[in-house]
């Protein structure tokens, strides 16, 4: 071919791509963002048998916005697929090198991104898959909402989140849908700061990365979640920081922890780092929580620390090792550990301690206590 015939075909192709490729300039938690993406939806639309794919890393597949409702109906797919050199450098970046960036923080190479007070987006029976890192499958911005039902959501690679909710956004999840994350640093569901809010119902989760706990929830959330399966090969159940409402009904989750993993201190864990007059709540009814490796000794069922909280079990099973709670306070930490744990209609055997200045007031049945042992600052009503 003649290279001036090769220039002009270059210079079509990028004609073309520029004039499909959109940007979008939006405030999110006080700082000016600018998304692109090939797919911008500003009013009303629906995607039927669709296949929306994407090969680049730096834009977002779909992006909703303005209001906009878009529904994506049964039989779609909207995927992310990076070509084998861009993944390859990608996965060489240091650890925390791009994790910390905005373009990941508030979803600018992710893959469906919902922005904005009256934006919805409905997901019926289609498959969300990303094979990219840095790249989470759905967010949710500003008061957006997303309606998910009988959908398989997949990532495969490190900083690929299945499911974010951020800044007063609600998503609700229902009808068998599934979320997988391969990768590390990876959780399956996701509330990040400022309000966000899950339910679920009818819920299938499974993660086998490192730091890739079932429900990760970061702050100031409300998480629901009714008949929920799932299991995280290397990392915990759930993962609680700061001020949230938590309640499980009928879910059957199960971990796998071992002394080598990174992220080992236990099933479920409470913790709090930079938020101020953080509270969590948590109830736990009819559920069935386990870890499965039950050679390891020292991995409880619940980790706390530096947090108050109020945890109820409710006629819940629970199977670990040898410590159903420890919680204890940091060095020099300025917040205080202090649980409140009601256990009802649920018997079990091992101990439960505390450690420093931590403190836990325990409301149960004598008969339900008679196989527990007790060490630390714990105080039995």
């Amino acid at each position: 071919m003649p290279i001036l015939k090769k220039i002009f075909l270059l210079i079509s192709l990028l004609i073309y791509a520029s004039s499909y490729l959109q940007e979008y300039k939006t405030i999110i938690n006080g700082k000016e963002l600018i998304y692109k993406s090939y797919k911008l939806i500003r009013e009303d639309s629906q995607l039927d048998l669709a296949k929306i794919e994407s090969t680049d890393f730096e834009y977002v597949n779909i992006l909703v916005v303005d209001g906009a409702k878009l529904t994506i109906n049964q039989g779609s797919s909207v995927e992310k697929n990076l070509p084998e050199s861009t993944l390859r450098n990608l996965l060489q970046e240091g650890q925390n090198n791009f994790y910390e960036k905005d373009e990941y923080k508030y979803g600018l190479t992710s893959n469906i991104v919902a922005i904005g007070t009256n934006t919805k987006v409905t997901i019926k029976s289609s498959t969300i898959s990303v094979d990219s890192p840095f790249s989470n499958a759905i967010m949710a911005f500003n008061g957006a909402e997303i309606e998910i039902s009988n959908t398989t959501v997949f990532t495969k690679y490190k900083y690929s989140k299945g499911l974010v909710v951020f800044n007063e956004a609600s998503v609700e999840i229902k009808d068998k849908s599934n979320f997988t994350t391969k990768g590390d640093f990876s959780p399956c569901l996701e509330i990040n700061k400022d309000f966000g809010n899950i339910e679920g119902e009818n819920v299938f989760l499974y993660s086998s990365g490192i730091e890739s706990p079932l429900l990760n929830n970061k702050g100031n959330g409300q998480l629901h979640i009714f008949t929920g399966y799932g299991k995280a090969e290397n990392s915990q159940i759930m993962v609680v920081q700061g001020t949230n409402k938590v309640l499980l009904h009928n879910c059957d989750f199960t971990c796998y922890l071992n002394e080598t993993n990174l992220y080992n201190e236990g099933g479920i864990v409470l913790f709090n780092t930079d938020f101020e007059n953080d509270f969590t709540e948590i109830d736990l009814d009819s559920c069935n929580l386990k870890i499965e490796n039950i050679d390891n000794k020292t991995t409880p069922m619940f980790s706390c620390y530096d947090i108050e909280g109020t945890i109820i079990l409710t006629n819940t099973q629970t199977t670990f090792n040898t410590y159903f709670m420890i919680a204890y306070q940091i060095e020099n930490s300025n917040f205080a550990t202090k649980i409140n744990l009601d256990i009802n209609k649920t018997g079990f055997k091992g101990k439960i301690e505390t450690k420093g200045d931590a403190k836990i007031y325990l409301k149960s049945e004598p008969n339900l206590l008679s196989e527990v042992v007790f060490v630390g600052n714990i105080n039995v009503q």
